[in-house]
């Protein structure tokens, strides 16, 4: 059975307001002594951090700042999703590289405001009355400024990405609400860019950014997403050639018949997957762990808990009952518990499988790295880990173990001549002579 551990997802919002409020600075946002009733004033920055790194960046996420005069503020990098600036004052203020979905502009001035490079979708408000007709709360085709249209990226369906740079970006897509000390800190709705054309567009090193994020039947042809954490992302029926998802951690995504033949996987993670894709670069598989009867998010799932915390209510709506696929090659990471399965025709002789855990196979890999081999239904060499395996009576002449782990394993009647055991952790494991490891010093080394 394949064993992951529960992805570190970093979800604590810091955030630490800046000394005072600059007020007499007019390229700086200032906060009157008296704001008007029902509105809320914020600092001129904050720090907003996220696992290990931090950003200097304005959250104003659903704050009404309608009527205030924000000439020449500086929003870039913004996150202002959600906010009132209807009839706010911004001329010549920087919006550049903000996200600005589903916030009011309504009777705004943007006379010489920069908005290049600002992320909005079908909520964004431009106008009053006519931009809404249907009042589905969704904009209507062409109601955006014509005069800024071209220099900002539209979230939505069918949209025109191509050769965008989206690198690092916050909270593009879903952002789970949070309350911290008793401040509420808004949540973001999933990102739909199904069917849309993103082809070469670069999305690396995007953290948390792209949590439930619709790329179905979308062309990511030579698309970055190096490094990212794609969490719960739809891939389905998407044109992913020449891809690049080196360093990318996938989990509950859905690659449902998508080629993968020409992608760059380096060192990707890519495990508890909706669906498996049709095709992967030779000497890769994507395999389904038979005994996984539900995902670890399910309701009695070992994730559970900490993607409540993540997703809230709308972890309730998906479709997470099955998850059972993962994806292994020959840069792949490595660091799960594979067991039960077929490895017949992956390559794992292009670096040293360390730290894998694979037993009880049906079927060895085509190829190994030298040093290591498969017999008795497992995968043996240095610094691997074995657990709760059954290799009594296995033919293990010379076999280099050195630095593993060996935990609740049986060697009875095992052949170690020439075997290398330097460095072992050993524990409740049967040595070859049918004495315990815990009963000679915590080693088998002298018990061949």
């Amino acid at each position: 059975m394949m064993k992951t551990s529960a992805l570190a997802i970093s979800l604590i919002l810091i955030l630490v307001p800046l000394a005072g409020c600059l007020g007499n600075d007019d390229s700086r946002i200032g906060c009157p002594d008296n704001p008007p009733e029902g509105t809320t004033c914020v600092p001129n920055r904050t720090v907003f951090a996220t696992g290990n790194d931090a950003l200097d960046l304005v959250y104003a996420k659903e704050v009404n700042l309608s009527g205030f005069d924000l000439r020449d503020a500086d929003f870039s990098g913004a996150i202002l999703s959600y906010a009132d600036l209807s009839g706010a004052d911004l001329s010549g203020a920087d919006l550049s590289g903000s996200i600005i979905r589903g916030t009011k502009f309504i009777n705004a001035t943007i006379t010489g405001t920069n908005f290049e490079g600002a992320i909005y979708d079908e909520h964004t408000f431009w106008y009053s009355g006519w931009n809404d007709k249907d009042g589905d709360g969704i904009l209507d085709e062409g109601r955006v400024p014509d005069h800024i249209k071209e220099k900002m990226i539209y979230f939505g369906p069918e949209s025109n990405l191509d050769g965008i740079n989206l690198d690092g970006r916050h909270e593009m897509s879903f952002w789970p609400a949070r309350t911290i000390d008793g401040i509420v800190f808004p949540g973001s709705i999933p990102a739909n860019l199904s069917h849309s054309s993103l082809r070469e567009t670069s999305m690396s090193g995007v953290e948390l950014g792209l949590i439930l994020t619709n790329f179905s039947n979308a062309d990511l042809t030579d698309a970055d997403f190096s490094k990212s954490a794609l969490i719960l992302t739809d891939f389905s029926n998407a044109d992913l050639t020449g891809v690049n998802f080196s360093e990318a951690e996938l989990r509950y995504a859905d690659l449902s018949d998508v080629d993968l033949s020409s992608g760059e996987l380096y060192d990707i993670s890519a495990l508890a997957l909706l669906g498996c894709p049709s095709n992967l670069p030779e000497g890769w598989l994507c395999i389904a762990d038979p005994l996984m009867d539900s995902c670890p998010v399910s309701e009695e799932g070992g994730d559970r808990e900490e993607y409540v915390q993540l997703m809230g209510d709308l972890l309730d709506s998906l479709d997470l009952s099955y998850c059972p696929y993962y994806i292994l090659g020959p840069t792949s990471s490595l660091t799960i518990w594979i067991e039960n399965v077929d490895l017949t025709g992956l390559d794992l002789s292009v670096r040293p499988p360390e730290a894998i855990r694979a037993a009880n196979l049906t079927g060895c890999p085509s190829s190994l790295f030298e040093g290591y081999i498969c017999t008795g239904g497992a995968i043996l060499g240095p610094n691997v880990r074995l657990a709760d395996t059954d290799l009594s009576g296995v033919d293990l002449t010379g076999v280099d173990l050195s630095g593993s782990m060996v935990v609740e394993v049986n060697l009875s009647d095992a052949d170690l001549t020439g075997a290398i055991l330097d460095d072992i952790f050993w524990k409740n494991t049967i040595c070859p002579d049918g004495t315990n490891s815990d009963d000679n010093g915590d080693t088998c080394a002298n018990n061949l």
